[in-house]
Order: C-alpha cells, then structure tokens, then sequence
C-alpha cells in the first residue's frame, strides 16, 4: 500500500516559547493501525529534521512533534501527547538526563529514548538510572533507531 504523505508546520506559544512544530498526516493509513507517537528533542536542528524525515518512512511512528531544549519539549508534552520521547543527552538548558527523569516521573508511561554523540559508559549508565528505556548513539540511528523503539514499546 503506497502512503501519501505531507507535512506542515504550526508554531505554538506557551509561557512565552515558541515552538515549531513538525506534524505530519499519513493520507493512506489504516485507520485501526496503533500508532506510536514521536516527541522528538534536539538542539541540532539539522539533526531533528534528519531524524524526523528517518521515522517518516515508517507508517507506524508518526512525529507529533520537535523542540530544540527539554524545556520547549515540557510545553508541547500536553498537545502533542506522545507516547515516546527521543531526546538529545546534552543540550542548553534542562538536559536530556532531566528530561528523561522528569518524564519517567510525571508520565511513566511515555518510552523514553536517549539518542546522543556521547558514546561512554558513563552517559549510559546514567540515562538507564535516569530511566531511560533505551540509550543509542546518533552514529548508530539508521539501524539502532527502530529496532529501540520497537522494543521500548514491548
């Protein structure tokens, strides 16, 4: 089954950040098909729009949305609903480690995966005590990337 995609973007304001947010409709997908929603949190732009084109071809993941801090990723979190985050390590401001904490607490639900450069023991043993539910390299992303998700999700 071929997918019809596109793509817009709306900005929202919330407690004086804006955010652009990426949102995408998939015009072909099964209506009953469970899609995992994607928060996507980088400080790289470049990479966002990487990684956010990536998880486009899967028609099960849908990107509800992209901020560029933790904080920026905070505002969005009650609009965009996600069921995973995928969040930068290091990043100005609330890292992807507080991040990851603050979601583990308030939302234990939602996956939360650590994407970073920052390949050390050390960062990975403290995303996992963070509680991240997964940690992978941004080297790795094209064949470690889905393969997280899917299993955070299980």
């Amino acid at each position: 089954m071929s997918t019809l995609k596109s793509s817009f973007i709306f900005e929202t304001s919330v407690g004086g950040l804006k955010a652009a947010t990426h949102r995408n409709t998939k015009s072909t997908r099964d209506e009953n098909m469970n899609v995992n929603r994607i928060l996507l949190v980088d400080d790289n732009i470049d990479f966002l729009e990487v990684s956010h084109e990536f998880l486009d071809a899967m028609d099960d993941l849908l990107v509800v949305g992209t901020a560029t801090s933790g904080e920026e990723a905070l505002t969005l979190l009650d609009q965009v609903t996600p069921s995973t985050i995928i969040t930068d390590l290091v990043m100005p401001g609330m890292s992807g480690l507080e991040l990851t904490s603050y979601i583990k607490h308030r939302l234990p639900t939602v996956r939360v995966i650590v994407m970073t450069m920052h390949d050390t023991a050390h960062h990975r043993q403290a995303a996992i005590a963070a509680g991240a539910d997964a940690f992978i390299t941004k080297a790795r992303m094209v064949s470690d990337l889905e393969p997280a998700i899917r299993e955070a999700l299980h």
